[in-house]
């Protein structure tokens, strides 16, 4: 029988501005996945795989 899967939300920086815009936002969830790495490591946390997310502003009317 599996087992069922265990989530467990864990804040870390995004290291991006407090409302990234256009290209920020995709580095922010970026970012945050790497810090999330470094405090499983730090804390002895084992885990198959990490999910974070970014919210922000898209500039449609911008090509950045």
């Amino acid at each position: 029988m599996a087992s069922l899967p265990i989530l467990t939300g864990i804040p870390v920086s995004s290291d991006v501005n407090a409302q990234p815009i256009n290209k920020e936002i995709f580095q922010g969830a970026q970012n945050r996945v790497k810090n999330l790495k470094k405090y499983a490591k730090e804390n002895n946390i084992i885990a198959d795989f990490y999910v974070a997310s970014e919210g922000g502003i898209q500039n449609l009317l911008c090509d950045e």
